[in-house]
């Protein structure tokens, strides 16, 4: 790891060891369909999930990021949830997370939108992994979400999603 994602990963300790336990967590810029930035500074990938990327103009990548708008901005506490079978911050010193969104689990809901696909990163399948699974290959079956639009994509939950039209 460089010496700038530590520091990056230190800050974002810091940051969340002094927020209090019942301080609003507020969002306040959303990049695209599993990337997110809080208001404290706190830079967040949803754990678990890969969404298509925005900046690659892969298909349904719009809607992906209009998916995680609306569900964030569903009524209720914005909490979020390490894993401890993954590692807390990446390689770009983003915090990995769950967003639940009062009791609604937001990454268990992009895959079951058909927004992202499960992504287990080195294999590691953390706490929600069944059900994302499981979801993702329901909205496959029933072909919702990037399942419909991007008929060529394949769901391999040990590779980042790469969404293909034909």
């Amino acid at each position: 790891m460089h010496r700038s994602n530590y520091v990056a990963a230190f800050a974002a300790l810091l940051l969340i060891a002094s927020t209090p336990a019942n301080a609003a967590l507020k969002v306040v810029k959303i990049y695209d369909g599993d990337t997110i930035t809080m208001a404290d500074g706190l830079k967040v990938r949803l754990l678990q999930i890969d969404a298509p990327e925005l900046a690659e103009g892969e298909c349904y990548a719009d809607k992906a990021k209009a998916t995680l708008v609306s569900l964030l901005s569903k009524k209720g506490a914005i909490t979020l949830k390490a894993d401890p079978v993954s590692a807390s911050f990446d390689r770009y010193g983003r915090a990995l997370r769950y967003i639940f969104v009062g009791k609604v689990n937001v990454n268990l809901e992009m895959v079951r939108q058909g927004a992202a696909a499960p992504y287990f990163y080195q294999g590691e399948k953390g706490k929600y992994s069944a059900a994302m699974l499981k979801a993702a290959e329901e909205a496959k079956y029933y072909k919702i979400g990037l399942w419909k639009d991007c008929p060529g994509t394949q769901l391999l939950p040990t590779k980042a999603i790469t969404t293909y039209i034909s």
